[in-house]
């Protein structure tokens, strides 16, 4: 495409992303007219201007005498409207992930059937509110000299419909997240996952398919209208193009936009802060990619700091998994895919998002089945169950944790007595997308050192073949009154150093003005901080077996919680941070040193030094 045909692109696409449009669809829609507009001998010019005004192909239009489309939904709308499932696109983005995600549905599905040459059967699902799903289009399509062709078929002649309808509906309901898929059928299996079904050529949608995409059309109209939003989206899309636009200026090939900034953040905060170095100590940390309290921390000289990686060459490393690390970028998808040990993870009740402006509730896979989908049954479940977790549904550090607690006719948000009126506020703001959870209830050893927060054990687990798990590193993090409800160190958390092979944790200590002090005893409740981790050599055991099940990664960080009677996974981190306090054992550092002499063969700095303003360190 030239420069002329491109600008003309970004004209004719700037209107529908005012109003909400992928930037991504609009450009496909454009491109397919462009195709169409010269491969189309059939059909006059002011004809397929026509045709594209109306948002159909010509041949479409005139195969059904189309004019506009007021009472159906166009090809264009139809692109517009992509992707309809949001995040969780993801699932269904290969057959193999759809496989994963649907393993519980396993005698359903034949993904390595021969499906060359064959008609297949398409059923398209809507399942709008994530609890009631329908099958809103069923027709056989297949190839015929080249091109698809589409046959609308009874469903009551299709063998076995009653038990392959209500079998495709658990499916929808088990996944409430994704609102509209479509499943192809060959002699009664699954064959493929279709996240976004082509539009058909030989049929119109029916009324049922046809209301709800002009359901998702209206939404999307409305969000475009909300001038906040707008301005919100603008601001944020500003920001991240400034992030990229300085970072690929002054910084290595291949770092992530949003970490350049933050680099300067870190560097200025530790310049200020870190009253253990000197001003010389301070400018040699940073021309080697330290920050300058990692001088003590691991005794860097001269002579030692190419054994080390260093901090600003940690992020540049970011990410080291392949793409598949997207499916870990959000707290439901990870139990979706980890779905074979699923004992190990929380309870998931419900699952608050936003739709038109306002907070919906779906029920989740371990929802009891006596509960609805309003909030007061979310409270009668915070009452029967005593206590529930409140996780955003994405972010990290328990940033936004609640747990809410009901205890003599009280709530009580994070210790904190809370009216019923300010928990549903917290519930309802649109803000807010919340993951209603179990509450994980730590074994009795550690509820005994703090009781207040769940103290997670983390693991750091790499694959130095790509194949081969192993643990790198092992420490634990107690929470305290200064952290409330979680065990984030940044906010007053509490490291304990951790042995690989025993579990045996000792040597406690605490961040305080920027310093690491030594701290045996809890602070809050007195009680000293050393012991062996419960039932330690299953701990290890499962971590390495949940690793091994997921071959598309091979860098890991487990926050795992020791429960009384086995282990709880409250996040799975796929790129955790650089170790504040712990130090990166021998193991841990080959990995990452090899990773990153990987990762400059790739970007071609193994002969030609990166020269950009801010650069890697010389080694």
């Amino acid at each position: 495409m030239n420069a002329i045909s491109k600008v003309l692109m970004y004209i004719y696409i700037f209107i529908p992303s005012t109003r909400g449009v992928n930037t991504l669809s609009a450009k496909a829609w454009y491109k397919k007219m462009q195709r169409n507009k010269k491969k189309d001998k059939a059909h006059s010019l002011p004809q397929k201007k026509r045709a594209y005004r109306a948002g159909y192909m010509p041949e479409h239009a005139e195969k059904f005498g189309i004019t506009d489309s007021e009472n159906r939904i166009s090809e264009r709308d139809y692109f517009y409207l992509q992707p309809l499932n949001g995040i969780y696109s993801k699932w269904l983005m290969t057959n193999e992930i759809a496989r994963t995600i649907y393993y519980p549905f396993e005698e359903m599905i034949d993904l390595d059937a021969d499906t060359e040459g064959k008609k297949l059967l398409r059923l398209l699902i809507i399942n709008d509110k994530g609890y009631y799903p329908e099958i809103t289009e069923a027709y056989y399509y297949w190839k015929e000299n080249g091109k698809i062709v589409n046959e609308t078929v009874d469903r009551n002649s299709i063998e076995g419909w009653a038990h392959i309808e209500e079998n495709i509906k658990k499916m929808a309901r088990f996944t409430p997240q994704i609102e509209f898929f479509a499943v192809d059928l060959l002699d009664g299996k699954i064959v493929n996952f279709t996240n976004q079904p082509e539009y058909p050529q030989d049929f119109l949608y029916s009324d049922e398919t046809v209301q709800f995409l002009k359901e998702k059309a209206r939404e999307r109209v409305a969000m475009a209208k909300d001038k906040g939003r707008r301005v919100r989206n603008a601001k944020q899309r500003i920001k991240w193009k400034s992030r990229q636009l300085f970072t690929t200026a002054f910084f290595p090939k291949d770092m992530m936009y949003y970490l350049g900034p933050r680099w300067i953040k870190e560097v200025v905060t530790d310049f200020f802060s870190d009253s253990d170095a000197d001003f010389k100590t301070k400018m040699w940390a940073y021309r080697h990619g330290f920050l300058s309290y990692r001088i003590n921390q691991y005794g860097i000289t001269e002579e030692n700091y190419p054994e080390h990686i260093s901090d600003f060459e940690y992020k540049w490393l970011r990410h080291i998994n392949s793409d598949y690390r997207i499916l870990f970028a959000d707290k439901i998808t990870i139990k979706y895919i980890v779905n074979k040990f699923k004992e190990c993870f929380p309870e998931y009740y419900y699952h608050i998002k936003t739709k038109n402006g306002e907070n919906i509730i779906i029920p989740m896979m371990d929802c009891p089945e006596k509960y609805g989908n309003t909030y007061e049954d979310i409270l009668a479940l915070a009452k029967e169950k005593g206590v529930l977790a409140m996780k955003p549904e994405e972010g990290s550090h328990g940033n936004g944790f609640f747990k809410l607690s009901y205890e003599d006719g009280q709530f009580y948000l994070n210790f904190d007595k809370a009216s019923e009126e300010e928990v549903l506020s917290i519930l309802k703001d649109p803000d807010n997308q919340y993951l209603v959870t179990e509450y994980i209830k730590n074994n009795e050893q550690f509820k005994a050192i703090y009781p207040g927060a769940v103290n997670t054990i983390r693991m750091i687990v790499f694959k130095e073949d790509g194949v081969n798990p192993q643990i790198g590193n092992v420490y634990m993090r107690f929470g305290s009154k200064a952290t409330g409800a979680v065990d984030n160190m940044g906010a007053g958390g509490i490291f304990v150093q951790v042995d690989r092979e025993t579990g045996w944790y000792h040597d406690a200590k605490i961040i305080t003005s920027n310093s690491i002090e030594p701290c045996p005893n809890h602070p809050d409740t007195g009680v000293l901080m050393e012991g062996y981790i419960p039932h330690y050599q299953q701990v290890k055991e499962t971590i390495l077996d949940v690793a091994r099940s997921i071959p598309e990664m091979e860098y890991f960080g487990f926050d795992v919680a020791v429960t009384e009677d086995g282990i709880k996974f409250p996040e799975i981190n796929r790129f955790p941070d650089y170790p504040r306090i712990e130090k990166l054992s021998p193991e841990t550092m080959h990995y990452l040193l090899k990773k990153l002499d990987e990762k400059k063969r790739r970007c071609g700095y193994d002969k030609k030094p990166c020269r950009k303003l801010v650069h890697l360190p010389k080694r």
